[in-house]
């Protein structure tokens, strides 16, 4: 990959250069609290795509990537593994990842699933704003 774009070039110039944002959105850093907000950010985003959106193969790519890296990062730490959010998260990745893996990566989330998403992105984001 190419060497990082300054922090305000994605925010300026999106659409220009998806694959750039997206390396740059698509990062675990460390602290729990702010990857799973930006995770959620970006399955939300690419669970919320419909049949023929620009972008959503590129979109779905990275959080998938995202999801994975998440996972690998977070599921060795027993104090965030044990966590309520977590468990819920790992439930909502596993769902988007297997419909992703199952369908393609150009296959929208049906409303069914993604109204199961939805509610789960909720619980999570209620959990997390608790410390849980």
């Amino acid at each position: 990959a190419p060497a990082a774009a300054p922090a305000a070039a994605p925010a300026a110039a999106p659409a220009a250069a998806p694959a750039a944002a997206a390396d740059e959105a698509y990062k675990v850093t460390g602290v729990y609290k702010d990857d799973v907000t930006g995770l959620l950010v970006n399955m939300k985003q690419a669970a919320a795509f419909k049949k023929g959106d620009k972008g959503m193969k590129e979109i779905v790519t990275a959080c998938r990537s995202e999801m994975s890296s998440f996972v690998s990062y977070y599921r060795r730490n027993n104090k965030v593994a044990g966590a309520a959010s977590f468990s819920t998260l790992y439930t909502a990745i596993s769902t988007l990842s297997g419909h992703f893996q199952s369908y393609g990566e150009e296959y929208p989330v049906p409303e069914k699933r993604k109204k199961r998403l939805v509610q789960q992105f909720n619980e999570i984001e209620k959990q997390v704003s608790r410390g849980r």
